[in-house]
């Protein structure tokens, strides 16, 4: 389970001069508590965003073409080969994708999309520099709801605020394509599970690649389990040798840097 660190974790510590998540989130900290006792944070932005934007696009291929679906299907039932109809999917190249959150992960799922020539929308807090969108081919879109109808993939990105929780919920993946996937590689909070699921029965999208849920763990017999057109993978974007080599050596930078004093390489503002 998510280890949350709130007052009462933190007065059970009364010597604690610094913390470093191994995260790129820290809605986990109480921040007021930080302020309040001179203790410095610090957390790993960019570190995991080319794993993450990697599994982004796996999750988006493995829905879209139905790859696990095919896979457990074939392990059962070999015969299955000779029916090529069986497993029809969509085709990414081409498509229209839209990111929630161009950050650092963000805008390298829209990298790895310029190679499916994909039409790439994406819903920021505010708009990036015009040199970002044109590196990127990017289009802003400032309404959230303007961009829902026309994309093929909607792939979210954006970080767990007071803002953001519960944002996808019925009226956003109502106003999707019926035959739009989500993928969601922010946090499971982002999105409101209930409705997610009673849009997938419903038909209301075709399938979602989740790497993030809530509840985070599931439970054995969650509903999103038992959905062909689901995949859903146990927070393990960021989860690749090379990431866990750079966030152990970001988070033994930050944590020398807090005790010593020192500017730390990546530290949370507490304000």
């Amino acid at each position: 389970m998510p280890i949350v660190i709130n007052r009462e974790l933190l007065m059970s510590m009364p010597n604690l001069k610094v913390i470093t998540l191994l995260s790129v989130g820290y809605e986990a900290l109480d921040l007021e508590m930080l302020k309040e006792r001179g203790i410095r944070a610090s957390y790993l932005p960019d570190v995991q965003s080319d794993a993450c934007a990697d599994a982004a696009i796996a999750l988006l291929l493995a829905v879209s073409r139905r790859i696990v679906e095919a896979a457990v299907q074939y392990k059962d039932n070999v015969d299955i080969i000779s029916e090529p109809s069986r497993f029809v999917g969509r085709e990414v190249t081409g498509s229209t994708i839209g990111i929630f959150g161009l950050g650092s992960i963000g805008i390298q799922v829209a990298e790895r999309a310029k190679g499916f020539r994909m039409k790439i929308l994406y819903h920021n807090r505010r708009k990036r520099s015009v040199k970002d969108d044109f590196d990127l081919g990017a289009v802003y879109v400032s309404n959230l709801y303007d961009m829902l109808p026309q994309v093929d993939f909607l792939v979210l990105c954006c970080p767990l605020t007071s803002a953001t929780r519960g944002i996808i919920g019925t009226k956003e993946l109502e106003a999707m394509k019926s035959s739009a996937i989500l993928i969601n590689i922010s946090r499971g909070g982002v999105v409101n599970t209930d409705a997610l699921v009673d849009a997938l029965h419903r038909g209301v999208i075709g399938g979602a690649g989740l790497d993030v849920t809530d509840p985070e763990p599931l439970t054995k017999d969650h509903p999103l389990f038992d959905l062909p057109n689901v995949v859903v993978i146990p927070h393990m974007a960021g989860a690749t040798l090379e990431t866990r080599n750079r966030m152990m050596d970001l988070s033994i930078e930050n944590i020398v840097a807090g005790i010593e004093g020192k500017p730390m390489p990546s530290e949370i503002p507490i304000k």
